[in-house]
């Protein structure tokens, strides 16, 4: 039976991207940190094949804010993900479907360029992930 010192369930954005935080600490003697993920799909290794055609793309998209971007090129994971395939956006706007709320704001309200960019989650699991091993 293997020892792990953490055990993560889920190898998606969030258990990929704490794997990756956790991967550079040690424990209590100094010694490296023994992680493993526990996914029910295959692992992504290498680059994810970005087909243009119709099925080539993932339906599933995140809006990554400059925060989270600033900290993903901080850890050096985001020249991954910006050279496969991102997206700024400009403006949000977030509303409650019965109609009740409704907020919209802009990058320019608040000084900047940009929001963030919206990037396919394979393509940002798989860079995480694939910067863990």
């Amino acid at each position: 039976m293997s020892h792990y010192d953490i055990v993560i369930v889920g190898a998606g954005i969030a258990g990929s991207a704490l794997a990756y935080a956790l991967s550079s600490s040690t424990t209590k003697a100094g010694e490296p940190l023994t992680i493993a993920i526990v996914e029910k799909r295959p692992l992504p290794t290498g680059a994810v094949p970005l087909d243009e055609g119709v099925d080539g793309y993932d339906l599933r998209a995140s809006a990554l804010t400059n925060n989270t971007i600033n900290w993903l090129s901080d850890i050096g994971i985001w020249p991954q993900v910006k050279d496969q395939r991102s997206s700024e956006f400009l403006d949000m706007e977030v509303w409650v479907e019965e109609g009740t709320g409704r907020i919209s704001f802009g990058a320019a309200e608040v000084g900047e360029s940009a929001l963030g960019e919206v990037v396919e989650n394979r393509v940002l699991t798989a860079s995480l992930i694939n910067s863990v091993r």
